[in-house]
């Protein structure tokens, strides 16, 4: 494989004028030259549009399209389309890469199937002491498809081949994660885990980082996701006791906290997808009293929890 493969560095833009240089000049100042940027302007309202054309003047590697405003998904799609790397790595507006990035995500690729997902640092300039590093463990999972959904959410600077897969446009919660997973199914990549952090992403530079607001603590449609992971994963019959149970905790989860905002009937529909007999594999299982009674029974467990907690008050 050539150790020195070209990279598509790819990144969705939407009213970042202030703000997206550090991004640009976080990747340009990288020791790993071989690659390209990509800018999607999605709409802008403000001046990103003559910002990134600014950088497109100057540097030969640096391409901009626009479109009319259609969320990140639509932009990063468009940028595919142009994208000429051997590897894609998708990069939002508020994050820079640290120094030597690339060449951390290079040094790990074992070949040309490699998907490389990396730790990042939650970031605040205005109080660093809220800083925030993502965890790294190296989950001993045997297969990969589990390690990806115990590594969620992924939200910052991540590597794949170069692929036909398209991010899906109708999305607006979890949509990195479902990308990755189709990814790896439909092409049977490997995936590789590093130690290092790679990218910080800056919370406070912006409340219009994106340009289609959603809810990632959307409880209802994150236990959704995970039903939609679940059924995707066993039509490619890559479901495993191990990924299922990692799902099962998910819906679970939400369903409790529905059954907390008096949600019965959604937070009952969702037990409905579970599994119960992969209590065994499942660590939240074992270790809390929710997901033993709802191994026992989900619809009795969940009620007799949740209303025990609502009377000694937590």
């Amino acid at each position: 494989m050539n150790s020195t493969p070209f990279i598509s560095i790819l990144i969705p833009c939407y009213n970042a004028a202030k703000f997206v240089h550090q991004a640009i000049n976080s990747c340009l100042s990288q020791d790993y030259t071989n690659f390209e940027i990509i800018l999607v302007d999605d709409g802008s309202t403000d001046d990103t549009l003559h910002v990134i054309r600014d950088f497109e003047k100057e540097y030969a590697n640096i391409s901009v399209f626009s479109q009319q405003n259609a969320g990140s998904s639509s932009a990063r799609n468009l940028a595919i389309q142009h994208a000429k790397g051997d590897y894609f790595l998708y990069l939002d507006t508020d994050d820079v890469l640290v120094p030597n990035a690339l060449i951390n995500y290079t040094k790990v690729l074992k070949n040309k199937k490699t998907v490389v997902i990396a730790r990042w640092l939650t970031a605040f300039k205005t109080n660093p002491a809220e800083n925030v590093e993502s965890q790294y463990i190296d989950y001993p999972y045997p297969d990969k498809i589990s390690k990806v959904l115990e590594y969620r959410p992924v939200v910052s600077a991540f590597f794949v081949p170069k692929n036909t897969i398209l991010w899906d446009e109708k999305l607006r919660i979890w949509e990195i994660n479902t990308y990755l997973l189709e990814v790896v199914l439909e092409n049977n990549f490997e995936i590789a885990f590093i130690s290092d952090i790679t990218s910080i992403i800056y919370q406070d530079v912006s409340q219009e980082r994106v340009s289609i607001k959603y809810d990632h603590f959307n409880m209802l449609i994150t236990a959704q996701m995970a039903i939609r992971w679940k059924e995707y994963i066993a039509k490619h019959n890559k479901l495993n006791p191990i990924s299922e149970v990692l799902l099962d905790e998910i819906i679970i989860s939400n369903a409790y906290g529905l059954s907390k905002i008096s949600k019965w009937k959604e937070a009952f529909n969702l037990l409905k997808k579970i599994n119960k007999n992969n209590v065994k594999y499942g660590k939240l299982y074992k270790n809390s009293t929710l997901f033993k009674l709802v191994s026992i029974h989900p619809l009795i467990g969940l009620s007799f929890f949740s209303c025990a907690t609502t009377l000694i008050g937590r």
